[in-house]
Order: C-alpha cells, then structure tokens, then sequence
C-alpha cells in the first residue's frame, strides 16, 4: 500500500506568545515528557501563574529534576495528591505548581 503523508503545522510557543501580558494557565500531557514540553516553555519571559502536568509516565529521576528547575523559578508545589512524595511533583496523580508570589496563606 502507498503510505499516508500528511502535512501537519507547527507552531512556535514563543511567537505564540508575543504581544501576551500574562499568562494564567500551563497545562501539559504528553505522556511522560512533560518535563521536555514545560523546558521549551519561555518560563522567564511569559510565567504562568499555574503549571498543571502529569509526571506518572516520568521516570523518577526525571520528576525531581523538574521539581528542582519549578522552584529556581519561583514556583512551589501547593497541592500533594494521593501516592504524593515530600517533593511535589506526585507519581501517583497530578501535580499542580503556582508562582510563590501567588500562594495565599492559610
């Protein structure tokens, strides 16, 4: 049989973004290379005041590593779900992390 090519586009998260004050919400599933997507993301110029990824398919290694490079840039992990471990991003669900001048005490 003759293959299927398809023409797909492509689109470049930064031009996307030129013009944009704010961002309130990043969420990523790409199906354990969310760290990958979140590290293209432009984190200093367009910080979104909430990250939202799914670190289950993530090797551990991997999952810390995001962990660390969310808090060196201003982020921290407000919600710990179940099967969560003390650094935030969980392997068992969810992880969701604000910008640390958005946390609300109490």
């Amino acid at each position: 049989p003759t293959p299927l090519l398809l023409e797909v586009s492509c689109a470049c998260i930064g031009a996307d973004l030129a013009g944009e004050r704010s961002v309130e919400l990043l969420v990523v599933d790409a199906e354990g290379h969310d760290d990958h997507a979140i590290a293209a993301y432009p984190l200093r110029s367009h910080p979104p005041r909430r990250i939202i990824f799914e670190p289950k398919h993530m090797p551990e290694s991997r999952v810390v590593a995001l962990g660390n490079q969310l808090r060196a840039s201003g982020y921290e992990c407000q919600v710990r779900l179940v099967n969560a471990s003390k650094t935030c991003p969980t392997r068992g669900g969810t992880a969701i992390w604000h910008l640390i001048s958005d946390v609300q005490p109490g």
